[in-house]
């Protein structure tokens, strides 16, 4: 989280670099490489886009801009103020429930109750939405250090017939009393093993610890099930 208020602390200072005088002709454009060691080298491309010319490179970790000598040191103090390390020992722990919702009136199979921790959350849904029955099709639990990237993938025996997920985001933990998450870009894909239709969730996400937070529903094409992400996300010291 911090990295997204320093952004935004930082683009002020940036528009004053980018103003141009009037009267005496424009400096010619300088090209910069600049490193990026820690952050994601595509959300701080982001957070500056509209301020000069700035292209991400992420599998080498730098960006590439120009500008003129004032914007192209403004945009290397801002890389560096935004390319903060990770604070060591604070991890993140994400629980994803994969719930299946069915507008057919069908028992649920044994082992696939939704989670009583789950309860509340599943009457919400009811409410909102007309599905008749709700199912868990897996839980899931990964962790990762604060800032750091989270990637995860496998088979999904209870997906319809049979399928696959791939999941990823990048937390930021803030320093707020209670404590907050950002997931940024999280995104799941799901895939059925025998049509190949697939479909997905990508979005930004804000919630606090031990939150449960419904981020969203795919449906899969020719499918008669929804299927809902819930996240839970946990501080782990």
């Amino acid at each position: 989280m911090k990295f997204f208020v320093s952004a935004m602390m930082l683009l002020s200072g940036l528009a004053l670099a980018q103003e141009k005088p009037a009267g005496p002709p424009q400096k010619e454009l300088v090209p910069k490489v600049i490193p990026v060691k820690y952050a994601d080298v595509n959300a701080v491309a982001r957070a500056l886009v509209g301020f000069g010319n700035i292209r991400a490179e992420p599998s080498a970790r730098y960006l590439i801009v120009q500008g003129s000598p004032e914007m192209v040191a403004a945009l290397e103090e801002a890389v560096k103020r935004l390319d903060i390390a990770p604070k060591p020992g604070l991890d993140v722990e994400l629980t994803l429930y994969l719930i299946a919702a069915s507008s057919q009136d069908t028992p649920v199979n044994p082992g696939e109750e939704p989670p009583k921790d789950l309860e509340s959350t599943i009457k919400q849904l009811r409410g909102v939405f007309s599905y008749k029955n709700y199912r868990l099709v897996e839980t899931l639990i990964t962790r990762a250090q604060n800032e750091r990237e989270i990637q995860m993938s496998g088979m999904l025996p209870k997906l319809g017939l049979g399928g696959s997920y791939n999941f990823s985001t990048r937390v930021f933990v803030t320093d707020s009393t209670p404590r907050s998450l950002r997931l940024q870009n999280l995104k799941l894909q799901l895939q059925e093993r025998n049509s190949g239709a697939s479909s997905g969730i990508t979005t930004d996400l804000d919630a606090k610890e031990g939150q449960k937070v419904v981020v969203g529903k795919s449906s899969l094409t020719g499918s008669v099930e929804a299927v809902f992400l819930i996240v839970v996300p946990k501080v782990v010291e």
